[in-house]
């Protein structure tokens, strides 16, 4: 059976140094052995003891010392940046350390599930050891400094391994083979034995019999003149993510049928107009929301809020009268012209159930785009189910997709990496618009970079070989409105597009997508085309290229 120590941070945050005086992102395993060690001998053991421990506890222990952790679950951080007004906590270290040593800046986590630390087995100890092992862990306060409360608790019977997990390296893999890989220090046999030896070092009288002008060598300075020996160091790499894993950006739709109010004429905006029609729904929204509204709807996120913003927010789309023959639930084909709203997966399930009542309450309700245009008169909303919107492709075709109108770039032409000789090209920039769709799949895939040099190692991991998504044509496209197809653009950025056609590889086949700079506003949203498997090559690439 799997099994697995989970570390939640009371504090949604952790504040440690390792032995050197480095800082420390998370707790290490050798710091949490470290810690049931201590637990053993202050809870579990009597001053008659000795400080030898019952052959329960010594099994439990010896099981973490031969048994490294096959899977690790890293707790996600939540990034300072420098307008973050978040509360940082410092600890004074020990008064002969380097100065730059006295304080630690703690590291902010995630305050829900994904900021908790899982370590996992695959399987785990028998019953006696992992009863014992749940005892040690309940009586841990904290890990890394009297700062970072912890609650650490025994699961078993987990997924194995966990999405997002790093797994353990095998031995016979060269390190340079991993790529990201984590290196991290675990128990090795015989730690328990060290451990205690440190100990009467550095206390060689009991408590109570230590002479008054005897001198006592601090913990750190003991350390640091001898380290510990029985440490073994493990790498752990990411795995990688499986194509049926892949989660949706988008898992709800809500249906809002729409036509002219003035005549009850079909509606059937131009190309020019979607953003516009899509931002005036959104105010509407926003407006009847009230107060408190959700930052999935408005997309403004505190620079202090403990939950990290989102790749993205509501979309709002528009399905036209003449995509009725793409679409399978024949409810939405006939209420067609409509708007739709795109939900995204991590939204919480109070904000839900309000934009639920707030949609619901829109029915009869009148929009206006501009003075030149006719009102909108909205109709009763059509919950979808999930975001299965288009009809699925017959056998013997194979569905490919492309962006109505087009998809707005979210950057303009980067620079060739150093040592490369590279080109900015539309596929560029097509890679880049689905990688910040999907960020969270590939966000395991890329160095964690600064600034805009981070999109060649983004535009690298969409375009792989092993990825998921497929570019099999992509060119610029130019207009001369094109400050019409964006809601905002920052100050100075030419507005560019592009389109092609895009394949998803057993992840997308009847789900609603949009992608590009105005995805949320009427942009870039994926119009379904089939084409029969004879067009292309058993690698997936068409024969057309």
């Amino acid at each position: 059976m799997t099994f697995a120590i989970r570390i939640h941070f009371l504090l949604a945050s952790y504040q440690g140094a390792s032995e050197y005086g480095e800082k420390e992102s998370f707790p290490t395993p050798m710091r949490l052995y470290q810690a049931m060690v201590s637990a053993a001998h202050t809870v579990f053991s009597s001053e008659d003891s000795q400080g030898t421990l019952d052959k329960r506890l010594n099994a439990a222990l010896e099981w973490l010392e031969s048994n490294p952790p096959e899977a690790i679950r890293f707790p996600e951080v939540v990034p300072q940046s420098p307008t973050s007004h978040n509360a940082i906590a410092y600890r004074r270290k020990a008064d002969k350390a380097p100065k730059a040593e006295r304080a630690q800046s703690a590291v902010i986590y995630r305050s829900d599930e994904q900021g908790d630390m899982i370590l996992e087995w695959k399987n785990g100890p028998d019953d006696e050891e992992r009863s014992t092992l749940a005892d040690l862990c309940w009586e841990i306060p904290f890990l890394g400094g009297a700062g970072s409360p912890v609650r650490i608790t025994v699961e078993e019977g987990i997924d194995f391994p966990l999405p997002d997990s790093y797994m353990l390296r095998p031995e016979s893999q060269s390190l340079m083979e991993v790529e990201r890989a984590r290196e991290l220090s675990c128990p090795a046999p015989g730690l328990h034995q060290e451990l205690m030896e440190h100990y009467t070092q550095a206390n060689p009288y009991p408590a109570s019999k230590i002479p008054k002008d005897s001198f006592i060598k601090k913990d750190t300075e003991v350390r640091s003149e001898k380290r510990l020996q029985c440490v073994h160091r493990s790498t752990y790499s990411p795995q990688k993510q499986a194509k049926s894993t892949v989660q949706l950006p988008w898992t709800r739709m809500i249906i809002i049928p729409a036509r002219v109010e003035s005549n009850a004429s079909v509606w059937n905006p131009r190309d020019d107009e979607l953003t516009a029609w899509c931002v005036a729904l959104h105010r509407l929204l926003v407006r009847r929301w009230g107060t408190d509204v959700s930052p999935y709807l408005t997309g403004r996120w505190s620079t202090d809020s403990m939950v990290k913003r989102p790749a993205n927010n509501i979309a709002i789309q528009v399905l036209r009268k003449d995509y009725a023959s793409l679409i399978a639930d024949q409810r939405i084909a006939e209420s067609l012209p409509a708007f739709i709203l795109m939900i995204p997966s991590e939204m919480d399930a109070g904000a839900l159930r309000k934009l639920g009542t707030l949609v619901r309450s829109l029915a009869n309700s009148r929009i206006y785009c501009s003075r030149s245009k006719p009102a909108l008169r909205l109709g009763n909303p059509i919950p979808g189910e999930g975001v299965h919107l288009w009809s699925k492709p017959r056998d013997g075709m194979r569905r490919i997709w492309s962006p109505m109108p087009f998809s707005v770039n979210e950057t303009q032409a980067e620079k060739s990496p150093a040592g490369q000789s590279r080109s900015w090209t539309a596929e560029c920039n097509l890679a880049v618009s689905i990688g910040h769709v999907f960020r969270n799949v590939f966000r395991g895939q890329i160095a964690e970079k600064r600034g805009r040099g981070k999109y060649w190692d983004l535009i690298d991991a969409v375009t792989a070989g092993d990825s998921f998504v497929r570019i099999l044509a992509a060119r610029t496209v130019a207009r001369p409105d094109m400050g019409d197809y964006v809601h905002r653009m920052r100050e100075g950025f030419m507005i560019t597009a592009s389109t092609g056609l895009i394949a998803f590889e057993n992840v997308i086949k009847d789900e609603i997508l949009a992608i590009g700079q105005s995805r949320h506003f009427g942009g870039g949203l994926l119009i379904p085309m089939d084409c029969p498997e004879s067009c292309f090559t058993t690698k997936g690439q068409p024969k057309w290229r």
